[in-house]
């Protein structure tokens, strides 16, 4: 039986993509070409989502198996699924993980939560999940501001797993000191942090979204979900999709303003927890 001994839980849109991508060229490291399996979810807590977020925890830890019947040995064994750290749009996740792989190391990505923000709300934007403008959604929708408020995420793992399980870096450091802080992921899960990989890119960046066309946003609320191969459904999206521009969206000084002040005491006390001044490295002091 092959189950995970390290998990990357999040942030969504805070650079979880680009370090699955890296971990997985490492040798001593298995993780599923899939991103996102998203097992431990089971109950949505929030305003349904179309289309819903795949929630597999239904499946069974017989399906969670088979996802690394592929490992070999391999020293370190994990997944990424960002969405385990948007408590409490999805409850119980943390303790559905202790349940099942109580030993296991977290890996926690934080970025300037005002970018999270932005950056996910370009990500709906482009899927076909969001319509309204950008300062009415952040006001009526708890879903863009539950995953930026990093120490309630941690808070609510730190209520059955030990700080010492938990990973905490910067998404700004993953972008400018990218080899030291892979490095330092590479340590923390127990495998040799001096090796070569490929560290040129990066996945997913908000500039390069993809809005979807209107034929798309119908395929993707539609049941072809269900009967397409993924291969396909993912080559269907490349020749549906337009560019998204986003040279005109923007993140105005009001809306701003009420995001600081959503996210200050937050903040604060992710600071607080990691013994870092975050307030002032990303301008959020109130």
């Amino acid at each position: 039986m092959t189950l995970p001994t390290f998990l990357i839980i999040g942030a969504m849109k805070g650079g979880t993509t680009s370090l699955h991508g890296y971990l997985r060229q490492h040798r001593e490291v298995f993780m599923p070409e899939r991103k996102e399996l998203n097992f431990f979810l089971d109950e949505y807590a929030g305003r349904p989502i179309d289309p819903p977020e795949e929630r597999n925890w239904s499946r069974g830890i017989t399906w969670y198996e088979q996802q690394f019947a592929g490992a070999e040995g391999e020293l370190a064994v994990g997944e990424a699924s960002p969405n385990y750290s948007r408590y409490p749009t999805y409850p119980g996740v943390a303790e559905r993980i202790a349940a099942v792989v109580p030993k296991v190391k977290l890996i926690y990505l934080v970025r300037n939560p005002i970018d999270r923000v932005f950056s996910h709300y370009l990500h709906d934007l482009a899927n076909g999940r969001e319509q309204r403008p950008l300062h009415i959604a952040v006001r009526r929708d708890d879903r863009y501001l539950a995953p930026s408020r990093y120490a309630m995420q941690l808070e609510h793992y730190f209520r059955v797993f030990s700080p010492g399980q938990v990973l905490l870096l910067k998404a700004d450091d993953l972008l400018a000191r990218r080899a030291e802080t892979v490095r330092r992921v590479l340590e923390f899960i127990g495998v040799n942090g001096n090796v070569h990989l490929r560290l040129d890119f990066e996945a997913h960046r908000s500039s390069e979204k993809l809005e979807r066309s209107r034929a798309l946003i119908f395929a993707r609320q539609s049941r072809y979900r269900r009967v397409v191969p993924r291969p396909i459904r993912r080559r269907l999206r490349q020749l549906l999709a337009n560019r998204l521009d986003t040279s005109k969206i923007e993140v105005d000084r009001e809306t701003r303003d009420f995001l600081v002040t959503q996210f200050a005491p937050g903040v604060r006390r992710l600071s607080q927890l990691a013994g870092e001044d975050f307030g002032r490295t990303w301008g959020i002091e109130g």
